[in-house]
């Protein structure tokens, strides 16, 4: 009597009862929405029945710990996830530790191990994220290989071979049914040739037990199955797609070269050109901010020394009044500045977020392949996001402490020459020297820190997509410590860059502190000779010592400059690269003629190195396909799992760019239309659509 909800108006299973017999396969069948997936969910204990219990050996689920009882099951989901590495830790999955001849004998059972050897690297190829660059089929039959790895006395098959092309799904029963002799199995499926092993059917129907036998209820042999044609056309409105491959030709794609020969800093520079105006407002003001402090602070001086020699309060009037002005101008010089500087970087800010987003568009899907998305997530949030300082903490303010050198060093010539030639050295070396020393010290750490934000991010991303499975097969743990390890470096990190920032602030107020006593000592020498006021003591030394905090910031500056030319370079690295479509310069218009006519069409998937799309080891991923599509005829696309028929749906939607032969839309070559007038034209419904939060 199990029931389970995702809402109170959408009642997922209404009080469903039946048995599962031990060493027995049950077959669950119904509609879409009938709550089957739903149901294996409660049995991996993803989820927690609302109500009713589900028992097992007489012993209730829920007093069973979730450890022991994953540990005894195995499970292949409709949609497995593949996480970012190679084929053989995908399926090691199941078994960490399973040596490298189960793994390959776990492939040969679920008949991917030709597909497998065939690549240069075998079983240590990377597939990438979700196994997007394999196919659907290929995928599946990886996930496959997990449940044939793991020896597991329950096997669940949520739709195993959903994905599978009907020669390799019969080849695939004999395995399945060695996988699933002794052992209790829940399949879920809507293939005849599974159905016809099933000791037991239940349909599901809205929620509820529609019917349940307990006898094979479908006897269609398994061998008239296999050699079912599965579309009854005539030869001409059917493309074969074979698994034939041409010669590898590695000269067809251009590798990665950045588009533009500018330096990183230079670019960053030219982008603040919309706004120079208020970035010369900013630093004007950040520069009138320091000059009130150390005017308000030199004024104070002069007024407490003057005060001790009794004068009369009409000498000190002057001095009062610049003490008002300055502190009241410091907090508006503050207040506009901060408003200024914070009004252009989020300015900035957007820019930079449209200006990259501009730039990936003509990216996908293809060349975006080459990255996961937890690291284009960490680009387009942490490493834009670094860049926000790049103007505040790093461009503004060297120009400032450079203005208020040049004015502190003109004040203090007024004084003696000696004393302006002391402060300005020692204002370069805390404004310098300095912050040479501290990037000398924390060189790399910035750059570092960017990449092991962006590692734990993918790692994260890996983890939360692939959630499911990692639970399901006991990994969960795994994948935990190994998001603590990449944290725990980051930490570390940090903690390098926090210890430096301590130390550069301790040296600057040590730099400040021995200026201003030297200061002190030269002016009382010049007061000895009578060439300097006593009441201006104070006045010099406390004025000094203020200018440093025009220059207290610039090792942070220069702390923040790597770290913002690293994260700079990783948008640069998605800005630069080549697109894989280009539109033509003077595309011409789509007409409502949709022939469709392909002539000897071959295509071969980009090498890129580690990020190596599979196929692009076999040479080209189609060779010579040619058919016509007449308007308003239908042709059926049909081969076996990898043989290239997504990758001809991607070539008619200009995902990516053929080399040889042709493809025509109402008698003009696809090439010549806009990659966007082509894409609203066609109506692609894919194996996994991806559904938005909305």
């Amino acid at each position: 009597d199990v029931s389970y909800g995702y809402s109170n108006q959408r009642p997922a299973l209404k009080g469903v009862s039946f048995e599962i017999p031990a060493g027995k396969m049950t077959a669950i069948v119904g509609e879409s929405g009938a709550g089957k997936t739903t149901l294996t969910w409660l049995l991996l204990r993803f989820l927690q029945p609302q109500s009713g219990e589900i028992i097992v050996d007489g012993k209730l689920l829920s007093d069973i710990p979730v450890d022991i009882w994953l540990n005894n099951l195995a499970w292949v989901p409709q949609n497995p996830y593949l996480f970012n590495d190679t084929i053989a830790a995908n399926i090691k999955l199941a078994c960490p530790n399973a040596a490298d001849t189960a793994v390959q004998h776990a492939a040969r059972l679920a008949h991917v191990d030709e597909f497998i050897n065939q690549l240069p690297q075998g079983y240590a190829t990377q597939i990438g994220e979700g196994g997007t660059r394999l196919s659907a089929g290929q995928a599946q039959r990886i996930a496959l290989a997990r449940a044939f790895l793991k020896d597991a006395g329950l096997l669940i098959l949520d739709e195993a071979t959903s994905h599978l092309d009907p020669e390799t799904d019969a080849l695939l029963q004999d395995s399945l049914a060695t996988l699933c002799r002794n052992r209790t199995v829940v399949v879920i499926a809507h293939h005849r040739s599974t159905l016809t092993r099933a000791d037991k059917v239940i349909e599901l129907s809205h929620g509820q037990v529609a019917q349940s036998q307990e006898f094979k209820v479908l006897t269609t042999p398994i061998q008239e199955f296999k050699h079912a044609p599965i579309i009854q056309q005539s030869p001409q409105n059917q493309a074969i797609i074979s698994d034939q491959r041409l010669e590898h030709k590695e000269h067809e794609y251009d590798h990665h070269q950045p588009s533009s020969k500018l330096s990183i800093e230079r670019r960053l520079v030219k982008l603040l050109s919309p706004f120079t105006g208020r970035i010369l407002l900013s630093i004007f003001l950040g520069f009138a901010t320091i000059a009130s402090s150390i005017g308000l602070m030199a004024t104070a001086a002069y007024i407490i020394s003057a005060a001790a020699l009794h004068p009369s309060i009409a000498e000190l009037q002057v001095a009062i009044v610049g003490v008002r002005f300055f502190g009241l101008s410091r907090g508006v010089f503050r207040y506009l500045e901060r408003l200024v500087s914070h009004d252009v970087t989020f300015r900035l800010l957007a820019r930079w977020r449209v200006w990259f987003y501009q730039a990936l568009e003509p990216l996908a899907p293809a060349r975006l392949l080459q990255y996961h998305s937890g690291d284009l997530l960490s680009r387009v949030i942490s490493d834009i996001g670094s860049l926000e300082t790049f103007y505040v903490r790093t461009l503004t303010p060297p120009l400032v402490a450079i203005m208020v050198a040049m004015g502190m060093g003109g004040f203090m010539s007024a004084f003696g020459s000696d004393l302006a030639w002391g402060l300005i050295g020692f204002l370069f070396l805390a404004g310098f020297v300095l912050p040479l020393l501290v990037l000398s010290l924390s060189h790399q750490l910035g750059p570092q820190m960017i990449q092991a934000r962006a590692h734990l991010s993918t790692v994260m991303i890996d983890g939360i997509q692939g959630l499911p499975d990692l639970l399901a097969f006991g990994q969960a743990g795994a994948q935990i410590k190994r998001v603590d390890q990449i944290g725990d470096r980051l930490i570390r990190l940090q903690a390098r860059m926090a210890s430096l920032s301590a130390v550069q602030t301790a040296l600057g107020g040590l730099v400040a502190n021995l200026c201003m006593l030297t200061i002190l000592a030269l002016a009382i020498q010049k007061v000895a000779q009578g060439q300097l006021a006593g009441v201006l003591l104070g006045t010099v030394a406390l004025g000094a010592l203020m200018s440093f905090e025009a220059v207290q910031t610039l090792p942070l500056a220069a702390q923040n400059f790597e770290t913002n030319r690293t994260a700079a370079g990783r948008l640069y690295e998605l800005v630069d690269a080549k697109a894989t479509v280009n539109d033509p310069t003077e595309p011409l218009p789509l007409l409502s003629n949709n022939h469709l006519e392909v002539n000897h069409l071959s295509f071969q998937y980009p090498p890129w190195g580690e990020g190596a799309h599979p196929q692009s080891s076999f040479g080209f991923g189609l060779e010579n396909i040619s058919f016509s599509l007449q308007p308003g005829k239908h042709i059926a696309i049909v081969g076996r799992s990898g043989a290239g028929k997504t990758t001809l749906i991607n070539l008619l939607q200009r995902f990516w760019e053929y080399q040889q032969g042709s493809i025509h839309w109402g008698g003009n070559e696809l090439r010549l239309y806009r990659q966007e007038d082509i894409q609203k034209r066609i109506g692609a419904i894919s194996q996994n659509t991806y559904c938005f939060s909305a």
